[in-house]
Order: C-alpha cells, then structure tokens, then sequence
C-alpha cells in the first residue's frame, strides 16, 4: 500500500502527461486506475465488460452518465467532470489479495470462453498495473493474482495455467509488447509472469514520482496498444 500523498503526486504527474484537452484527460485517469474506457470525440465510452463495483464508483462520485446501446459499451461519460471527481477515482484504495473468483478451470476449452476474466473491482488491484489485469482477458489471458512489486521487485501477473502461458508468448509481441515474455516456472498452474519494464527496480533506481510514472508508463502504453486496436477483437475470436 503507498502512501496518500504519492500517489496524488502521481495523479498530478498523470494529468500533467497529457495535452490539456478534457476527454483526454478523463480517459487516461480512468485507464491509469483500471477501468475499461474508450474515448470518443464526445465523451468516454465505459465498457460492458466493467465490474459492478466500478461502475458504482463512477456513479458515486456523480460523473456525468448517459446509456450506451452497442455490443461493445454500455454507457458515456460526458467530459464535464472536475479534477477533484478524477482524483477520488484515482486515488481509489487498493488492498492486497487475490485478483479474482478462480472462474475457469484448466481445459483448453474453457480457455478460449476468457472475455473479461473475472471481472475484478480496481480497488482489489494495485497501482500501475490495475488496468493491465483488466486488458489481459480481452487478449484471452485469464489472470488469477497481481502485484505492483511494492517496489522492490518488478510487477507480477500470474496467468491461470500454461495454454494461457502459451498464448501470452504470441500475442503480447503483436501488441508491440517490447519487454521479456512469460515463460514456464514449472507448473501447469497459476503461473507467474514479472513484467521487466526496466533494467533495475523501482527501489534501485530510487522511488520518485518521476522514476514510478516512467516506469508504469510503459505498461500504460501496452494497456492503451489493446484498447484502442481491434487486436482484441481477434484474440476474443480464437478458435
């Protein structure tokens, strides 16, 4: 757990990352915390796949909502929302646990019905890597249990058994995924994935709110790489 202070520097750094325009901002608030957003040029499209909990947040911290008809969004979010609405929703508190009900078993066949994984609250999931947890499923990636590496270590995903493993290893690099891929650790399940975003750890190349947006923003860039493509699309089409 990080402190309050940090991560509402970190909040600042995010906003001052961007170019200033309103729908902009919103969309990568949002996507830094977790949550399964779009923007478009009116507003943020919020996903059919978001977590009860986190559509509860949205509405609790009275952000403008308006229905969404389509396959793939439920609702929008209208780009009138106050910086102190973003920073509630921001700075969210995460707690340690487990990612997820464990919804599938090991077949190849339940494998492949992996759309939004288990639907997970982004107040269970750590900051940096909360909105990679929520991307992993539409890739068909089934995640089981995350850790931001309290920065000590590099951030951790364990993927839900090997043809998971398998797949990771194939699609992650059509993502334009740069960085090391999963390999086996000797089991068939529940098996750990660390992100080698940079050569050192956080705490080796010193905890500034500079060095952890840097670090983080590169999963970022991976998490934005699936939403805003239709590799998605294909992966969830698998066969």
């Amino acid at each position: 757990m990080q402190s309050f202070s940090y991560n509402t520097e970190l909040f600042d750094r995010v906003i001052d990352s961007t170019s200033g325009n309103e729908i902009e901002i919103l969309e990568k608030i949002l996507r830094w915390r977790g949550f399964l957003v779009k923007k478009d040029t009116s507003g943020v499209l919020v996903s059919r796949g978001i977590n009860f909990e986190d559509f509860q947040a949205l509405v609790e911290n009275r952000l403008p909502l308006s229905p969404v008809f389509s396959r793939e969004w439920g609702a929008k979010i209208h780009p009138n929302v106050s910086i102190d609405q973003l920073r509630n929703l921001f700075l969210l508190p995460s707690m340690n646990g487990m990612v997820g009900k464990d919804y599938y078993n090991d077949t190849y066949a339940t494998f492949k019905k992996c759309r939004y994984g288990a639907k997970v609250p982004v107040n269970h999931l750590d900051y940096g890597i909360a909105m990679l947890v929520k991307v992993m499923p539409l890739l068909g990636l089934f995640t089981v249990m995350s850790c931001d590496g309290h920065l000590s270590s590099s951030p951790m995903i364990w993927f839900k058994n090997i043809h998971h493993v398998n797949f990771a290893k194939r699609i992650l690099v059509q993502c334009q995924w740069d960085g090391n891929l999963p390999y086996e650790d000797g089991g068939w399940s529940w098996l750990r994935f660390q992100w080698q975003v940079m050569e050192q750890s956080l705490a080796e190349i010193g905890d500034t709110v500079e060095n952890r947006f840097n670090y983080f923003n590169k999963i970022q860039q991976l998490c934005n790489y699936i939403m805003d493509s239709d590799i998605s699309t294909k992966a969830c089409l698998l066969k």
